[in-house]
């Protein structure tokens, strides 16, 4: 504004002098004075010659003036820059087309060690190493095409030492290129961390997942004689006290069996081996099992049981009915516990979803205690039950409504829960399920089977160390008019096959010796030289996620977890030694 001011003064000034001189001379020698002197024009030339100069004086000052600010302030800009430049937290290089570089600012020269004069005129190239460069390409020819050129390499230290880095370079209007490099070897030492972490973390989840493998099978193999003894005793003793004993005994082993069973499950669930599968089913006789496994005991409890089954429910619907299953004797289990009068209700319903989808509402409820409403979600949270008390008063784990929930999501489906305090609870587990096509379902149990055919005398190898287990199945075997003979190492299994003639074989599978995996593969290796084939079923307490279809695998023709009840072993008894009847 200023250099603008005296631009203006300077027009002014030129044009009043002319007029002052003029009137200066009119003054002093008067109209003719000026009319006869010939040399009047050349004050007028010096005049304005003056009056030029003078303006031209002036004018450059201004110039001079605004060209000082302008660089003044280029050059706190330029500052400004250069220290925004180096305060960055990457190192910013610049370099011509040739890779020279002509700038580095300072956290260039803590990353690469070198100082900002070595820098300068060095090759961009020399903070690589040639195996890196290799690997790495340098890119102009995308640089030349404007592109931002990103890629991670090891950049070389003074020292020889080499550090990961991103590198981002762009091309800049003046026909160079920026290169903005960041040290991430602290982010590559989490990720390690990480990876080491994870690691960790799955070698003892693997751990944990072996230890309750084996947990469960040494706590599996002395309930197969608990459970089995005691079955035989509720069979044989005559009405009485004894009998009853050996019916609370057995309660309890299959108290401390589920116990088992549902710490497996929740293990299975959270390391993602919890298999679902999808098959027919008809809802009629999943409520009837339901009925069966709890309809006695409830009534002996006191209390009414009521079991409903919508029309809708008639055909056949496709999901995993033994987890369905498993979520009922969740809730009857729990509601069970927590109703000492009253009622407990199981239905099964559904509504359509559309033409091939039905949604399957299990519904359990009763007239229990209720629970408070800050603990409703509470209740579904493993190992955690409504408070302490519950957990003195009433036992338990607190894993039975944490595992519903879980398969009820595995499922596709939803496990929700309304209460009142002493007026009860109701628990509700929606699970969408397909409508099959096929219009019937075999059962391997049906009445119709049973009645058509007996099961046959048959010559049976027991494969088994636990002396006790031993006792026990020989006492069933000879019950039902089986021959049985024994071996206590899988070594001793084959031998007893190649010696005799057996209908079946019932194979442990951790023997000493010689495993019962090992024995069925060289069993099943004879078998294939010489012909034949002996059903081998496995009988073992290893029963995680997977062990079922490893036995398959491994030759055997089926897999019975421990412990076994009388009726178990009955209906595999059966199933491989029955003859049909003839034809009536």
């Amino acid at each position: 504004m200023n250099g603008m001011r005296r631009i203006e003064l300077c027009v002014l000034v030129l044009l009043i002098l002319p007029c002052l001189c003029w009137a200066q001379q009119q003054a002093l020698y008067g109209t003719a004075v000026g009319a006869g002197t010939g040399y009047a024009w050349l004050w007028w030339v010096l005049g304005a010659a003056v009056l030029v100069t003078l303006f031209l004086l002036v004018w450059n000052r201004g110039l001079r003036g605004v060209v000082a600010r302008r660089t003044s302030e280029l050059r706190a800009n330029e500052e400004r820059f250069r220290t925004l430049i180096d305060l960055a937290a990457d190192a910013i290089l610049q370099a011509d087309l040739a890779g020279r570089l002509i700038g580095a600012n300072r956290q260039a020269e803590t990353l690469t060690g070198y100082l900002q004069t070595e820098l300068l005129g060095m090759n961009i190239a020399q903070l690589f190493s040639e195996e890196v460069r290799k690997q790495v390409p340098f890119r102009y020819d995308l640089l030349k095409q404007g592109q931002t050129v990103m890629y991670e390499r090891l950049l070389l230290r003074k020292d020889g030492t080499q550090v990961p880095v991103e590198m981002n370079s762009k091309m800049m209007p003046d026909s160079t290129y920026q290169a903005f490099i960041r040290d991430f070897s602290e982010r590559k030492r989490i990720e390690q961390e990480l990876v080491q972490a994870r690691h960790a973390a799955e070698s003892a989840n693997e751990a944990k997942s072996l230890f309750l493998a084996n947990m469960s099978h040494e706590i599996r193999t002395p309930l197969n004689a608990i459970i089995g003894i005691n079955s035989l005793l509720v069979e044989r003793l005559e009405a009485g006290e004894l009998k009853e004993l050996a019916k609370d005994s057995m309660a309890a082993a299959n108290n401390l069996l589920d116990i088992i069973s549902d710490v497996l499950d929740i293990s299975r669930i959270e390391s993602g081996k919890l298999e679902i599968v999808s098959v027919p089913f008809e809802p009629r006789m999943l409520v009837n099992q339901l009925d069966r496994m709890f309809g006695a005991i409830i009534r002996e409890k006191g209390l009414r049981f009521e079991v409903s089954l919508a029309t809708s429910l008639s055909g056949l619907l496709v999901s995993d009915p033994a987890r369905i299953q498993q979520i009922g004797v969740n809730l009857l289990s729990n509601a069970l516990k927590f109703t000492e009068q009253g009622i407990i209700r199981l239905r099964l319903s559904g509504t359509a979803i559309d033409d091939s989808t039905v949604q399957l509402e299990l519904m359990v409820s009763d007239s229990g205690k209720g629970i408070q409403s800050e603990n409703l979600e509470r209740v579904f949270t493993p190992f955690v039950q409504e408070d302490l008390s519950t957990t003195r008063k009433f036992g338990g784990t607190g894993l039975g409504l944490s595992i519903s929930r879980h398969l009820a999501e595995m499922l596709g489906g939803t496990i929700s829960v309304e209460s009142r305090l002493g007026e009860g609870s109701s628990f509700s587990c929606l699970i969408p399920c397909q409508i099959s096509k096929r219009e019937t379902v075999e059962h391997a149990d049906t009445v119709e089977d049973e009645a058509k055919s007996i099961c046959r005398r048959m010559r049976i190898l027991v494969a088994e160390d636990s002396v006790v287990n031993c006792k026990m199945m020989e006492a069933i075997l000879r019950m039902e008019g089986h021959r049985v003979r024994f071996a206590d190492t899988g070594l001793k299994a084959v031998k007893a096959w190649r010696q005799e003639s057996f209908d079946l074989i019932l194979m442990d599978i951790q023997m000493p010796e010689m495993d019962g995996m090992q024995a069925t593969s060289i069993i099943r290796a004879d078998e294939a030289e010489k012909g034949g084939h002996i059903p081998i079923i496995a009988l073992t307490a290893y029963a995680m996620s997977g062990d079922k279809q490893r036995f398959l695998d491994a030759g055997m023709d089926a897999y019975l977890p421990k412990p076994i009840t009388t009726e178990q072993l009955r209906r595999l008894l059966w199933e491989y030694g029955r003859e049909e009847l003839p034809a009536r």
